[in-house]
């Protein structure tokens, strides 16, 4: 089961927002107990462990990383191999360090969340909004973590622009050579497709939604649009609309899966779903005043069900 459930009554850790308070104490006491194996000495100061030397370990990136397993019995050996790696590290090369031809092969593009994008330390460059509660940002891949980068460090080696544009040719090569998988749940003109790879990218390549679908349905009719879900990082969910009947009876089916994917698998991303029409993506879950989600269709989508 994945841990990042938003959807808990616990409150959420003001330095890790993305994490529970009782989640990020036991992150802080496990990197705290992995230090103290190497024999360093520290202290917890927010989102960060200070050691007595001074040297600051972020905790961001390792809540991100335990945030992903499917079980919290699996977060002692990740700190362990998290505090390993950083005690016995050589000179990496971060993006900070990185070279104009080295920033420029390792930005990519990816989907987030918004509000855990907004609890970041610090706002990663090019931060787009895609559609309500989705953006997309720069993020740098090494050989062994994805990073957001700020617009500070892209821009002190290449303009943002440039950034861009090459992230996002980067992320189209990077989804036209990855495997994509996928199984179709119900039948006919009700059958709801669901895509899935060992890409961390994958509910990012929804930002050329059509591409995917052509690779899987070749030659579909998009002209009622595409509804679709991207409840975790290597998930898209989609339906293609044929008649508002079908539609009425698959969005409750895609609202309930896409809402169980973000609530327990791995690398959540959003509950809520999503229309693509004509290049343009919108909203078509929103919360109700109940504090349960509601479907509230808009443009080409409400005209075709009203139909």
């Amino acid at each position: 089961m994945g841990l990042f459930s938003r959807r808990r009554t616990e409150s959420m850790d003001p330095d890790l927002s993305f994490m529970t308070v009782s989640e990020a104490d036991e992150l802080r006491r496990l990197t705290l107990s992995a230090l103290a194996a190497y024999g360093i000495e520290a202290r917890v100061e927010g989102g960060e462990i200070v050691t007595a030397d001074g040297t600051t370990v972020e905790l961001w990136n390792l809540a991100t990383i335990c945030g992903a397993a499917n079980a919290p019995e699996e977060w002692p050996a990740l700190v362990s191999e998290h505090v390993r790696e950083l005690v016995t590290a050589v000179d990496p090369v971060g993006p900070e360090d990185m070279t104009r031809r080295q920033m420029l092969e390792a930005l990519r593009l990816r989907l987030a969340e918004e509000s855990y994008v907004r609890g970041m330390p610090q706002q990663p460059a090019a931060c787009e909004p895609v559609a309500p509660g989705l953006v997309r940002h720069l993020v740098v891949e090494t050989p062994d973590a994805l990073l957001p980068v700020s617009a500070d460090v892209v821009t002190a080696v290449v303009p943002l622009e440039e950034a861009v544009t090459a992230a996002t040719e980067a992320t189209r090569t990077l989804a036209e050579r990855t495997r994509l998988e996928s199984e179709i749940y119900g039948e006919g003109s009700g059958a709801v497709r669901v895509v899935f790879s060992e890409s961390p990218f994958t509910a990012t390549f929804a930002l050329d939604l059509p591409g995917v679908v052509d690779r899987l349905d070749p030659g579909a009719d998009l002209s009622r649009g595409i509804v679709f879900a991207v409840p975790t990082r290597q998930q898209i969910v989609y339906h293609l609309p044929t008649d508002p009947e079908s539609v009425r009876a698959v969005l409750p089916v895609m609202l309930r899966f896409a809402g169980t994917a973000y609530d327990e698998g791995a690398g959540p991303v959003s509950p809520e779903l999503y229309t693509w029409q004509d290049g343009h993506i919108d909203a078509l879950t929103a919360p109700g005043r109940d504090g349960r989600v509601e479907i509230t269709p808009t443009g080409a989508l409400t005209a075709f069900l009203d139909g």
